[in-house]
């Protein structure tokens, strides 16, 4: 099935050149993964390295990297990052001297901040509207994993409740960011009899022992535990059947360390204690970190998580969407 879509392509300056007239393959994007698109077009385009590719109405675009000519085919592939890993490959560093960087503001004036900062508005640009999200002095990480542009974007404006919007506009020759409210679609997942879900509850590790410098009885211990519901502290809650023990070594780490990146991995085994899967048409229309859910009223459990990997996938002329939730991927 699928739907019709229209692949755009632009020069390096965003200046629009054509509608490739057949393109087949897909763009991917993933939490914490894949951010990237690899796509087979016609010969003779003209398409080089540092052109755009978008896809109309879409959040799914992005710079061309790469070019693969095979003289036995019709078609040369390209290959590159979506716009989602164009900001991943801009790291957010603090100042020199500065242990953290921080922000506080409204949410669509610190994506301007962070743009600029990142050298990124030959092709990005912050919505100007008052998004009616605001942060209060929120502290960037320092995790090798955690500093990419996009991650960093997202994990702020989470933490306001809203999410990353991004989407290309041809009047601008710019992909617009913006913070929006995360989508809800818990609702529409909720009755087993007109939606088709499967959803899976575990027992993952609820408690780490880290154990970090020193030797023997001198070494930095620090004891990290998961609730009922994932959240993950320093206070043990689950015991008997409902306790599940894992141990966490590493022998160069402080306590501060230990912390920062034990509670990190304890957090990424929780996703381990649900997941639903859905097999629903309208998933096109999902994003990332938009909310999604499902019950079972006969087992009387149900499953909450988010978006978590999208793909767009080109043939014929039509797109199709497959999504994953973030206890999935």
């Amino acid at each position: 099935m699928g739907c019709d879509v229209r692949l755009f392509w632009a020069d390096r300056y965003g200046r629009e050149r054509g509608i490739y007239e057949f393109a087949e393959g897909q763009f991917f994007v993933q939490v914490e993964g894949e951010v990237d698109f690899s796509l087979d077009i016609p010969k003779g385009t003209g398409t080089a390295q540092g052109c755009y590719v978008m896809m109309e109405d879409s959040e799914f675009g992005g710079i061309v990297d790469s070019l693969t000519v095979d003289t036995s085919k019709d078609t040369v592939t390209i290959g590159g990052r979506t716009w989602h890993g164009v900001l991943e490959s801009a790291l957010v560093v603090p100042d020199k001297g500065k242990d953290y960087l921080e922000a506080s503001g409204e949410c669509n004036a610190i994506l301007a901040m962070l743009v600029a900062r990142l050298n990124l508005g030959y092709i990005f640009k912050a919505s100007a509207a008052d998004s009616g999200f605001r942060v209060s002095g929120h502290r960037f990480s320092r995790l090798g994993s955690e500093m990419g542009g996009w991650t960093v974007m997202r994990k702020m404006l989470l933490s306001a409740g809203a999410k990353l919007q991004i989407r290309y506009s041809g009047a601008d020759r710019r992909v617009i960011l913006s913070a929006v409210p995360r989508g809800n679609y818990v609702d529409n997942y909720m009755d087993g009899e007109s939606h088709a879900f499967s959803i899976t509850k575990g027992r993952p590790v609820n408690h780490l022992h880290c154990m970090g410098t020193g030797e023997l009885a001198n070494r930095t211990i620090v004891d990290l535990y998961a609730d009922a519901k994932g959240r993950v502290g320093e206070v043990q809650t689950l015991f008997g059947q409902d306790y599940n023990g894992a141990v966490y070594d590493s022998p160069s780490a402080d306590a501060t360390a230990l912390r920062e990146d034990g509670r990190k991995f304890l957090e990424q085994c929780q996703g381990e204690l649900s997941s639903c899967t859905m097999r629903s048409e309208e998933s096109g229309a999902y994003e990332i970190d938009d909310v999604v859910g499902g019950s079972s009223v006969e087992e009387g459990f149900s499953v909450v998580t988010s978006i978590a990997q999208k793909i767009a996938i080109l043939k014929d002329g039509h797109v199709e969407y497959e999504t994953k939730t973030e206890t999935e991927v």
